[in-house]
């Protein structure tokens, strides 16, 4: 139960949460609406060189996310100021309408503590995993493409044929390049599922594809959107999913780390605020009722429309 004004606050409220967090998700993790101005801008700049401004970028996803958030908020509260509510489901009498309204924000002031800690949890535990990592012994398993055999293990000796002419380059802060490495039997238009990372690239030199034994790290769906754009863009056909050997063995461990720094900030920032709105909720529910004076008898009482104890009116 509670008023339509609370239900609209109620919307507006996560609404907002969703057009606020909503922007730097789709950055983190390469997807919706940044993906899209990525692959738009790439294709805008023809044949390259290729590069991409991510925080530009972030400018025209905020914009088109508040447009749509302004958008449904609007549409939302003329929907709920038009419906045929019945006192028993949501009323506008002050009266009731206030305890409903109070439980109402309680619930929601919850909701957000619950996500804040499970959000600080996860944070902690992708800390945890990153620093056991760090200490394990790295060992590599070889892994040769000729055999057709998956590894076991994402830590690997990748055997494989390095094609420099297909290579992709491109630019986010810093230069990117991602070689496709090639089992010998692939043939022109086959699916390309192994991508080597190199930091920077040692196979520029060549022209010709040329046989490589790297250790690194196997990443799966570790290629960026940009790069699997600019791909398709040149007619490679992507397995499914793209595999990227990072030469980097702490690339595992960098992926940890920025979940564990991200999932822990945002747990904090909700605690904080949420938290702080839980401790003047309850500074405010145990805060002593104002005390008043009788007209009649001038002793002071608690809040009243009459003295309790000469039957005066209170003022």
């Amino acid at each position: 139960m509670m008023s339509r004004k609370t239900a609209e606050e109620v919307v507006v409220l996560m609404l907002t949460c969703c057009a606020v967090a909503y922007p730097f998700y789709a950055w983190i993790t390469d997807t919706g609406l940044f993906r899209w101005f990525v692959d738009l801008e790439l294709t805008l700049q023809g044949n390259g060189p290729y590069e991409v401004t991510d925080r530009l970028l972030l400018i025209p996803v905020y914009a088109v996310t508040w447009g749509i958030f302004i958008a449904a908020s609007n549409a939302a509260g003329w929907v709920i100021r038009r419906l045929p509510l019945t006192p028993a489901t949501m009323s506008d009498a002050p009266a009731p309408a206030a305890a409903a309204d109070n439980k109402t924000g309680r619930a929601i002031v919850v909701v957000f503590l619950v996500g804040g800690v499970v959000s600080t949890i996860v944070g902690v535990r992708a800390g945890v995993i990153a620093y056991r990592k760090s200490n394990e012994v790295v060992t590599f398993e070889p892994f040769n493409l000729a055999d057709g055999i998956p590894p076991r293990s994402t830590r690997v000796k990748l055997t494989g044929l390095a094609d420099p002419s297909l290579e992709i380059q491109f630019k986010i802060d810093i230069r990117e390049s991602y070689i496709p490495v090639l089992p010998p039997h692939w043939r022109q238009g086959d699916p390309i599922v192994y991508f080597l990372h190199p930091h920077p690239s040692d196979y520029l030199q060549h022209s010709k594809p040329v046989m490589i034994a790297q250790q690194g790290v196997l990443i799966r769906d570790g290629l960026p959107g940009a790069a699997a754009f600019l791909f398709k863009k040149h007619g490679i056909t992507l397995g499914t999913p793209p595999i990227v050997l990072d030469p980097d063995t702490e690339a595992e461990l960098s992926t940890l780390l920025e979940i564990a720094s991200w999932c822990t900030v945002l747990g904090l920032l909700v605690l904080g605020i949420f938290g702080s709105l839980t401790v003047s909720w309850l500074r405010k529910r145990h805060r002593p009722p104002p005390l008043v004076t009788c007209t009649r008898c001038g002793r002071m009482q608690t809040e009243g429309k009459i003295c309790r104890i000469c039957g005066g009116e209170i003022a």
